[in-house]
């Protein structure tokens, strides 16, 4: 068995949590970069602070490219008197490349100047051409995609409906595979799938493409639409300034070093204008992601703090974070990534105002394990845990301590508004906050018989007072839960307000088990193999209407089963 599956095992089962998802195949991911050992200093950077800007910019940029061209290597980065200074779009990082430092904390490279990029703002290292601007996106047109056989979860090959297009893969290519198609509407973007992973080809024949890894999910036809390969590596990015292709890379290794963000232009000791703090400034790496990589033993300080959009089987360890703004985004098919052992705090300023969810995982993310994250400061974001179209995700061993946090938002928001959230533990976390509107939100747009979703809780804890949200009878639209939904979230800023910290609505299968709260009622509506157990809210009510809830030990000041009218009740 894989030695990091047996390591996860033992760690979860120390903490009495027995996990309801299995976690993919993650490689422990000790890299073996071979290749020649080059010196960041070799190539003129001094170091010596923003002084030395334009050497150490080129430093750089021209020791990154010399890797690029042999196709991989080391890059030593040594302690240097000042810090190496960076500005610009970021720096493309190609396969195979390990870049290192004398440890965290120090050998410290700095964006000084976080808007001076063209087209990028703030990043350090780019892995992938895919990020948050449509210059750069996977989807664009004229991106090929091929449709593919139907596969499942444990395959590892796909057979080609056009054998042709075999002779446009290469072996060691990293593709996405997509099923289920979502229009994304932009006009810029073909299309994004409900179901998405990358995965590297090992080997063509004819019409059979083989695969590194087996796939985690299931790949099916669905609406006429038959899952596809999309080649993300046979088009000339939109960004002419980075003058690369589409792509994403593999076998990236960064560690003991510190990369940062300055927070004004250190250049003119300016500060940043507002709107861009809202609008674009990213982390230490753009927001696309690397195959098979590892990031460890690295002190961050940044804007938007890390994740990105298809991060795929890498994994984050012993990391010490300050930001801004959030602390994982993980988009459009992330998936078998593992972070742990991080520190997070944050700096306050303007840009915090915009600082987004906490924790983000959307757009077909997937297999994705977090766990012994301590995170402090005085945040003031929108969800903490935001959770849409993911599956098989396990968060556990976490302490949220976020003291003056007071927003009308749900700690923990499970919504499937683009596809349907599966396989989710939750367990051993803590939400330290002043005040919020909800702490559990989970809406479905499912009928009273569709599927479970397999969500579990276990061992959460939630300190602070829950507002609530005016919760909109189901038979005052019509019974049609969508229109329901958005007529709660519109009424959420009206002083007349039903005083619930935790709602299921119109989704089947959610198990929780040892849960605490001193603020708010549990409010249930049209969900199926609803469990509860040993929940102590001796202050709260638990309200159930048109829903099979089971009961085990719990303590409730009241319970109302089968209540005929919600929307008018009040506190």
């Amino acid at each position: 068995m894989n030695p990091f599956l047996v390591f996860i095992s033992f760690i979860l089962a120390s903490c009495g949590q027995k996990p309801n998802t299995t976690l993919s195949d993650v490689p422990k991911l000790e890299q073996r970069i071979s290749g020649e050992t080059i010196n960041l200093m070799s190539y003129g950077a001094k170091g010596l602070g923003v002084s030395s800007l334009k050497e150490d910019t080129t430093a750089l940029r021209n020791a990154i490219a010399y890797l690029n061209s042999k196709g991989g290597g080391k890059l030593y980065v040594p302690n240097p008197p000042k810090f190496y200074a960076f500005a610009g779009d970021g720096v493309f990082v190609g396969n195979n490349i390990e870049i290192y430092g004398d440890g965290k904390g120090k050998s410290e490279i700095r964006n000084v100047d976080p808007l001076s990029g063209k087209y990028l703002r703030g990043p350090i290292f780019l892995f992938s051409t895919y990020g948050a601007s449509d210059e750069i996106n996977i989807f664009q047109n004229g991106v090929e995609q091929y449709s593919v056989a139907d596969a499942k979860a444990g395959d590892k090959i796909l057979h080609l409906k056009d054998a042709t297009n075999a002779s446009k893969l290469k072996v060691g290519e990293i593709v996405v595979i997509g099923s289920g198609v979502f229009n994304h509407g932009t006009g810029k973007a073909k299309s994004r799938f409900h179901n998405m992973e990358l995965n590297e080809i090992s080997s063509i024949n004819q019409n059979s493409i083989e695969f590194a890894y087996p796939f985690t999910l299931d790949f099916n036809t669905s609406e006429n639409n038959p899952p596809v390969i999309v080649n993300i590596n046979n088009t000339q990015s939109l960004n002419s300034a980075l003058g690369i292709k589409n792509g994403t890379s593999k076998n990236i290794y960064i560690h003991d070093m510190s990369l940062t963000q300055a927070q004004t232009n250190e250049i003119t000791n300016e500060a940043l204008p507002t709107n861009d703090k809202k609008n674009g400034l990213s982390g230490i790496w753009q927001e696309g992601g690397a195959f098979n990589s590892k990031f460890q033993n690295l002190f961050i300080s940044c804007y938007g703090s890390f994740g990105g959009n298809m991060f795929t089987r890498c994994e984050f360890s012993n990391i010490d974070v300050e930001a801004k703004r959030k602390l994982f985004d993980f988009g459009y098919g992330s998936s078998n990534v593992s972070i742990h052992d991080i520190q997070w705090k944050l700096i306050s300023s303007e840009a915090s105002d915009f600082a987004a969810s906490f924790i983000i995982i959307n757009d077909g993310s997937h297999d994705l394990n977090m766990y012994n994250i301590k995170a402090t400061g005085d945040w003031q974001g929108e969800n903490i845990i935001l959770m849409s179209q993911a599956k098989n995700i396990n968060i556990h061993d976490i302490d949220f301590d976020f003291p003056t946090y007071s927003k009308p938002r749900a700690a923990i928001l499970i919504g499937e508004q683009d596809g349907e959230c599966k396989n989710i533990n939750l367990s051993n976390i803590k939400f330290n906050i002043s005040k919020i509107g909800l702490f559990l939100s989970a809406s479905g747009d499912n009928t009273a018989f569709g599927d479970d979703r397999n969500i579990q809780l276990n061992n959460i804890s939630f300190s602070g007072t829950a507002t609530g949200e005016k919760v909109m009878d189901e038979t005052t639209t019509g019974g049609n839960p969508r229109k329901a939904a958005k007529m709660a979230q519109k009424a959420n800023t009206n002083s007349d307000k039903l005083g619930v910290g935790f709602l299921i609505r119109n989704i089947n299968g959610i198990q929780m088990n040892v849960v605490n709260t001193a603020s708010g009622d549990f409010l249930i509506l049209n969900a199926n193999n609803i469990s509860l157990n040993n929940i102590q809210a001796p202050n709260s009510n638990l309200i159930t209407k048109n829903s099979d809830v089971k009961l085990g030990t719990n303590n409730f000041a009241h319970t109302m089963t089968d209540v005929k009218k919600i929307g008018g009740r009040k506190n």
